[in-house]
């Protein structure tokens, strides 16, 4: 291959739709060309060696200079030429490629082994001619995914290594491997990582150490486990932030790994949460219930877990992605899952079958408990990690009872054991506030050393970091100390509110435009953390007018010999052809849509129809819509004339008393477990119906 072609497959190897708003390391070494070669399809491929003599030659507008010059020469003014990625890619490939090779080199070498690979033979310096210069393709290359490309096929971050500007930025992007990177869900899973509750930092760092003994390289350990000396704990934080990245994101089933067993997955594993709520000090009782949390979309008609001899079930609370409280199926009387009956020291698994739902309850010594006022969810939230100056409730196995005890005398504000019941037994609970360090024995007592910078909420615009100007995200910096100053474009933003790690984008930022967040500590003059983002308008997108035209048959449409559609059509949502003044009144039927089975009710009792069970109804107009929401819950939609004729008749119709009963029965009976029409006129006419059905 010539060089353009080797840059332009290595660049699309690591830049591309499914990295989109994702951070990339280019992790090049004599595996990855190898594969990037044989793909090349020419009979006798391409291997690290063509790969090599492509780079020493560079491009055809590139004739002169040592390897470095060239690279140079090819990024000066690159934008110009009009090309699908930077032509310079290949160069900082050829310069990580360097990092990784073996051979009789002094651990920290790095020119020795460039040298090497181009069989240099420049005077033997302590660097190679012209390296320094690199570092500018590096940050260009950083400029083109954030704000060229907006993201949208990967977000690249200029890092160095250790104290070397210079060899330090091709030394960053080895910190972890492609093969580790793949390895990366199968330790998640080992270490019971939750992506919605991550652990702190510190708690991250040993736990990949433990985890990832078989899957992570050594020199990946030791940088994590801080041995590499004083010069890498920024690297270091980079590895971690860049780790808690791909937590966060969705999980996929762990990739063939010779030292990782396949492991059968049910299609979603998600975490749940116990909530403790109602607690009384005085009484000394607490009721400990279930949650889940996911970002997977729930059961129209919830999800249903056996747990010993019972059944539960839950659907989609009001607080967004957390679930109601798992409560018993088929009673009448509310009776909620215990979480005191579950194993809280080794943890649980329930299952529903049907929905392939696998949902994990964490299993641990010791137990954190927050009070999560964004979430609008009452009493207090397990949590993997603690915030600094709130009040806590901590619950642990008595054998961790004096250690956590200990930990609150020293550390805290105040910490005090409560007297109470409705915890698994040997299990005690104390609250407390104020807690300033970390108790290195417990896991979710550990504070992040450093904050970190999300965005939550709001509609992007497309893949990457574009959000619509009316939907803006909110800022949140999770690991805060309380004196972080939060800026967007060097304005300074406020907080939600003083009690949340919460900061708010301002509605009167400019569009189409990238705008740089950062985040300082107060002590600092440079920010700790930074993030991009763009503000756009609703657009519609130039592929829908690719999309096929089709007529009012659905039949897709052709041209005509002058390449014009004749008659109306539709193309995607664009409906073309047609005058809304000259189609007339349209009936738009029955609101089928609303669910897989709708019981429609007319104003006289016994006009009841059960779709699709039975056909819809053709002598009677319905005047409500019940749609089946879940196992047994209802809601009722308005679909009647709106006049007069749509209230209810109280008298006894004899022609009906074979389906009065059915109407009775959704309208009455089932009023416990059906939600009422919106608005409030709507309401007071159910009411009215209501009142009937009570009477017949």
């Amino acid at each position: 291959m010539d060089y353009l072609s080797w840059n332009d497959k290595i660049a699309a190897h690591f830049f591309n739709d499914r990295m989109a708003g994702r951070d990339v390391l280019i992790f090049v070494n004599e595996q990855i060309l190898e594969e990037l070669g044989a793909d090349n399809g020419a009979d006798n491929g391409s291997d690290v060696n063509d790969f090599v003599q492509s780079v020493k030659c560079g491009p055809d507008w590139v004739t002169s200079g040592n390897v470095c010059k060239k690279a140079f020469d090819t990024y000066r003014d690159w934008r110009q030429r009009q090309l699908s990625y930077p032509p310079y890619v290949a160069y900082l490939a050829l310069f990580v490629y360097a990092a990784t090779i073996n051979g009789d080199f002094d651990g920290k070498a790095y020119y020795p082994r460039l040298r090497k690979i181009l069989s240099a033979a420049e005077e033997r310096r302590s660097s190679y001619p012209d390296f320094n210069r690199i570092v500018l393709l590096w940050r260009d290359l950083q400029e083109w995914t954030k704000t060229d490309k907006k993201e949208e096929l990967g977000r690249f971050t200029a890092l160095l290594r250790g104290k070397w500007v210079n060899v330090g930025m091709p030394l960053s992007q080895t910190v972890l491997s492609e093969e580790e990177r793949r390895a990366l869900p199968y330790i998640f899973e080992k270490a019971s990582l939750d992506p919605l509750d991550p652990p702190s930092d510190e708690a991250l760092r040993w736990k990949l150490v433990s985890h990832g003994r078989k899957l992570l390289r050594s020199r990946t350990q030791e940088l994590l486990k801080g041995k590499e000396g004083d010069d890498n704990p920024a690297l270091r934080d980079a590895l971690l932030d860049f780790i808690l990245l791909q937590l966060s994101e969705a999980w996929e089933e762990p990739e063939s790994l010779s030292a990782a067993p396949q492991v059968p997955r049910l299609k979603r594993t998600v975490w749940a949460r116990i909530c403790l709520e109602r607690l009384d000090p005085l009484s000394g009782t607490v009721d400990s219930r279930v949650r889940i949390k996911t970002n997977e979309t729930f059961p129209s008609d919830g999800l249903h877990f056996q747990v010993g001899e019972r059944s539960y079930t839950c659907h989609e609370g009001v607080a967004p992605g957390w679930s109601s409280k798992l409560k018993q199926d088929g009673q009448t009387k509310t009776i909620h899952l215990e979480a005191s009956e579950l194993d809280w020291l080794k943890g649980a698994a329930i299952m529903d079958e049907e929905n392939e739902w696998e949902v994990l309850i964490k299993g641990a010594r010791v137990k954190l408990f927050l009070k999560l006022q964004s979430e609008r969810l009452p009493g207090w939230v397990e949590c993997q990690r603690p915030e600094r100056g709130c009040e806590f409730l901590v619950a642990c196995h008595e054998d961790a009872a004096k250690a956590v005890a200990d930990w609150g005398e020293t550390s805290c504000d105040y910490l005090r054991r409560i007297s109470t019941t409705g915890l698994p037994k040997h299990w005690a609970l104390f609250e407390g506030a104020g807690a300033r360090e970390s108790c290195p024995e417990f896991s979710v007592l550990t504070f992040s050393t450093r904050p970190h910078l999300d965005l939550e909420g709001g509609i992007k615009a497309r893949r990457g970091n574009e959000y619509l100007r009316f939907a803006r995200p909110t800022i949140v910096v999770d690991g805060c100390s309380g004196s972080e100053l939060v800026t967007i474009d060097s304005k300074e933003l406020n907080r939600v509110n003083q009690s949340m790690s919460k900061w708010q984008i301002p509605d009167d930022l400019p569009v189409d435009k990238t705008l740089d967040i950062a985040v300082f500590d107060q002590n600092d003059e440079e920010p700790v953390r930074g993030r991009a983002i763009r503000l756009v308008d609703p657009f519609i997108s130039d592929l829908v007018h690719n999309a096929w035209r089709r007529d009012r048959t659905g039949e897709v449409m052709a041209e005509n010999d002058g390449g014009v559609f004749e008659g109306p059509y539709v193309s995607g949502a664009v409906v073309h052809g047609n005058r809304l003044e000259e189609m007339g009144d349209i009936d738009a039927g029955l609101p089928t849509y609303l669910s897989d089975r709708i019981v429609f009710v007319g104003r006289i009792p016994g006009d009841v129809v059960d779709w699709p069970h039975q056909h819809l109804p053709t002598h009677w107009d319905p005047v409500w819509a019940i749609s089946q929401t879940g196992k047994d819950a209802w809601r009722v939609y308005y679909c009647g004339t709106g006049g007069a004729d749509d209230e209810p008749v109280s008298e006894w119709f004899e022609a009906k008393k074979g389906t009065f009963k059915t109407w009775k029965e959704m309208v009455w009976t089932k009023r416990r477990s059906t939600a009422p029409p919106k608005p409030s006129r709507l309401a007071s006419l159910w009411r009215r119906y209501q009142k009937v059905a009570s009477f017949v």
